[in-house]
């Protein structure tokens, strides 16, 4: 069977950036993980590049950052006013730490991750980038199975927001400027199942947890 519209892929892949010397995403074939692919909640051009593979096909391609997470946006950067984290008169300063994730709200309602990255004495400067914006993502792996989604997990997507950890299969938030997970939580991909021993944040196997894969604070 062939991955499709509606069909599940289970998968065995590395992800990595900056010409492979950072890997993002660890998925070996010991804990694959099974994505469903046709609705909307993977990166396009991920989808495309894994359309019409079979079961034991292996795959190795690049995604420029036009077909993942858009080039890095220099008005992302802000300069936000450090009396805006105030709480009852009081500025928390642990909190507004360089490195920081602070999770913030636009005029909208709109929630976007932002990392802290300097400050002076009235501002703090926050990226509002995503994580991998403006960085070529390399996926080699391994297609391990191809089933049709059954109805369960077809209609778990109505009732998700199809997120996961800062993986480059992504989302359609994957434009949006979230930190190590979610535009809206965390993860950016819809899972058909995940393992128990995995690390909930960003699906490290047991074997890769604390090993610095990835950003999620189990590394």
């Amino acid at each position: 069977m062939k991955i499709a519209e509606n069909k599940v892929a289970v998968l065995a892949y590395t992800m990595t950036t900056d010409g492979g010397r950072k890997i993002i995403e660890l998925i070996r074939s010991e804990h694959p993980r099974a994505f469903i692919f046709g609705a909307g909640v993977l990166l396009e051009g991920f989808e495309n590049a894994m359309m019409g593979l079979n079961a034991g096909e292996s795959f190795d391609f690049k995604l420029e950052p036009e077909q993942a997470y858009g080039p890095r946006d220099v008005y992302a950067v802000i300069d936000i006013p450090k009396d805006t984290f105030e709480v009852n008169g009081v500025i928390d300063e642990s909190v507004l730490v360089i490195g920081n994730e602070i999770p913030m709200a636009d005029n909208h309602g709109n929630r976007h991750v932002g990392v802290v990255i300097d400050t002076n004495a009235e501002n703090i400067i926050m990226d509002f980038n995503h994580p991998l914006a403006g960085k070529v993502l390399h996926f080699k792996g391994e297609v391990i199975d191809v089933r049709e989604a059954n109805q369960e997990e077809l209609d778990s997507l109505n009732h998700s927001c199809g997120c996961g950890s800062s993986c480059g299969c992504g989302s359609g938030e994957k434009k949006n400027s979230s930190g190590s997970g979610c535009g809206c939580g965390t993860h950016e991909h819809e899972h058909a199942h995940t393992e128990n021993d995995s690390c909930p944040t960003c699906g490290n196997a047991p074997e890769d947890q604390g090993k610095g894969i990835g950003s999620c604070r189990c590394s």
